[in-house]
């Protein structure tokens, strides 16, 4: 009886030929998404002549692209100059097209903000006045930022609005006078809202003198028995 020798069976390449599709499949995404990218990045538009431009734009012949501007008659009123670096219209390029009170044109370097806007100041050396000594990020000099409290004095140490005042919150005061007057920006004895120092026997708090009374306008049931009216310029009850 001959013997018959069996041969094993090949291995499948199934899974290494899967595979290598699925490597083909992921390098072409990327190159689609790579080239995409790319073509966001770049001039969609070229042209030769502004009537191939959108509206409002004029044709830049140097690259072929269309910008919004290439001289100040490209701008409108309320930008009416033209950065001919950026091809942008700006509300100045230079100071020498600003006046008034805001004679400084903003730059891309300057505190104040976006560039191209005329503006009181740029950076903190415009300002000249000792009463608004530092140039803020909206291109105005004032006493105090919220980074900077140096020009305020001991008795208003917090910055609101470009002012140096006492408080703004309750939070900001203690002691005697844990109420803050928003009027004032002053820390005070008491306010409608904050009538913590107040004692039982005079619990309101007049709003004219911020100080701890037996009754007011906003609380004039506190007064009782033999005296039923409160009298709200002194906030005393009486009969």
């Amino acid at each position: 009886m001959s013997s018959e020798t069996t041969n094993p069976p090949k291995k499948s390449h199934v899974g290494l030929i899967i595979g290598i599709i699925v490597v083909i499949v992921v390098i072409i995404v990327i190159i689609i998404v790579v080239i995409l990218y790319l073509r966001s990045k770049s001039p969609s538009t070229t042209c030769t002549s502004s009537s191939q431009c959108a509206s409002g734009l004029v044709c830049n012949l140097t690259n072929g692209l269309c910008v919004s501007c290439l001289s100040d008659t490209n701008c409108p009123s309320a930008t009416p100059h033209c950065n001919t670096s950026t091809n942008k219209c700006q509300g100045c390029v230079n100071s020498g097209q600003c006046s008034g009170t805001t004679p400084i044109c903003s730059t891309a370097t300057g505190t104040s903000g976006a560039a191209g806007t005329c503006v009181a100041c740029d950076q903190t050396s415009d300002c000249t006045s000792s009463a608004a000594p530092i140039c803020n990020t909206s291109g105005t000099c004032v006493q105090c930022t919220s980074s900077d409290t140096s020009n305020c004095p001991d008795t208003a140490t917090i910055c609101n609005n470009g002012t140096c005042v006492g408080c703004v919150h309750d939070s900001d005061c203690s002691g005697a006078t844990p109420a803050c007057n928003t009027t004032t920006n002053t820390c005070a004895t008491c306010t409608t809202s904050n009538t913590s120092q107040c004692t039982p026997g005079t619990p309101a708090c007049s709003v004219s003198t911020n100080s701890c009374v037996q009754c007011s306008a906003a609380n004039n049931t506190l007064c009782t028995g033999l005296t039923p009216n409160c009298n709200t310029s002194s906030g005393i009850c009486t009969i």
